[in-house]
């Protein structure tokens, strides 16, 4: 994940959803999702 460290949180959030559905390659989901996300600068 180290190339969204410059991203907006939005951002990150969408990035990791994508990498999220893209393992789980279309199986079905059985318990909900959720996402914290902290920036912390560097």
């Amino acid at each position: 994940m180290a190339e969204a460290a410059g991203l907006s949180p939005e951002r990150i959030v969408s990035h990791v959803l994508h990498a999220v559905d893209t393992f789980a390659a279309g199986a079905e989901q059985h318990d909900d999702l959720t996402i914290i996300l902290l920036k912390v600068p560097a």
